[in-house]
């Protein structure tokens, strides 16, 4: 839903964290790599030899070049190591996690809390509805979903950019699905924009609010409609797979107070205020964001739970 963004300065930080701690954790891959070298699962399977040919020269010494490739890779770039490699089964995928690719590990160790503080992406990307702030202590911290499900390619189980922060509702609502056969939106490069939107459905189909806005009815629903014409079918399985329509019904009398808010905030009033305080606000969009508690600027969603939403009913029309 909403795209995580990060700078190339960012991006610099986070890769040299990820291939310090592979190399020098005591339970980090490069480790567990030289220790498992002659483990016998590595003739199990083809897809066992493929990895094994992936990570390990023909002098049985850990390619490290290549580790640092996959560790690092980008959706495109795993996306090319399964087609080149392929799905475990499950057993095989727990047993590569347990003993190669220990991302439980990891996801306890400062490492991972480093990386989370650098993204620093205060609301889940894949609802808008959750803060998921990780603390500088780093014993709250966002969960990670492995967008490419990790007992089915545990290989890209510790690849730092299949590693999306989210929140615990929409990472056991995603589950184990298989984004290869199944995508959704990447929240490293998609998001809805303006294309995918909130909108209200009133029982009777017309925009008259009032009586939503006096507490007189709550026959109205909060609807998602999606207009995107590159990843229609990827957004409408994130909507599906992770309940948002029904999560987002959960919020309306969320959306009752915008509407009054807005229905007091006319225009004229909004102006108002801006000539009475100019100190205090630089536009009327600064002004909705102290009038909403929230930030509509586009730029900002991922800082404030259901921006999102609340920057699509202040722009929606009513009668």
């Amino acid at each position: 839903m909403i795209k995580i963004n990060i700078s190339e300065e960012q991006k610099e930080k986070i890769e040299k964290i990820i291939w310090n701690d592979a190399i020098t954790a005591s339970t980090g891959i490069l480790k567990e790599l030289n220790k498992n070298r002659s483990a016998q699962f590595w003739n199990d399977s083809d897809k066992f030899h493929k990895l094994y040919n992936l990570l390990y020269g023909d002098n049985g010494k850990v390619r490290e070049d290549e580790l640092k490739k996959l560790l690092l890779s980008s959706k495109r770039e795993m996306k090319k190591y399964i087609d080149m490699i392929g799905e475990f089964q499950e057993k095989e995928g727990e047993d590569l996690l347990e003993k190669i690719f220990k991302f439980d590990n990891f996801s306890k160790r400062k490492a991972a809390y480093k990386v989370l503080r650098i993204i620093d992406i205060a609301v889940c990307p894949y609802c808008n509805r959750e803060y998921i702030m990780t603390i500088k202590s780093g014993k709250v911290k966002a969960q990670l979903d492995h967008y490419y499900p990790k007992k089915k390619y545990p290989y890209l189980a510790l690849s730092i950019f299949n590693l999306v922060p989210c929140c615990s509702i929409c990472n056991t609502a995603k589950s184990n699905l298989d984004t290869v056969k199944d995508p959704i939106l990447y929240p490293y490069e998609d998001e809805f924009g303006y294309d995918i939107s909130f909108d209200i459905k009133t029982k009777d189909g017309n925009k008259d609010y009032v009586k939503i806005i006096e507490g007189i009815s709550d026959e109205f629903e909060i609807v998602i409609k999606n207009f995107s014409k590159d990843k229609k079918a990827e957004a409408d399985r994130q909507i599906k797979r992770l309940h948002l329509g029904d999560l987002y019904n959960e919020h309306k009398s969320y959306v009752k107070d915008l509407l009054r808010n807005r229905y007091i905030n006319t225009p004229k009033r909004i102006e108002e205020i801006l000539n009475t305080f100019p100190k205090l606000f630089n536009s009327g969009e600064e002004l909705k964001n102290t009038l909403y508690m929230s930030d509509i600027k586009k730029e900002n969603w991922h800082m404030r739970p259901l921006a999102k939403l609340t920057y699509d009913i202040d722009q929606s029309d009513s009668e």
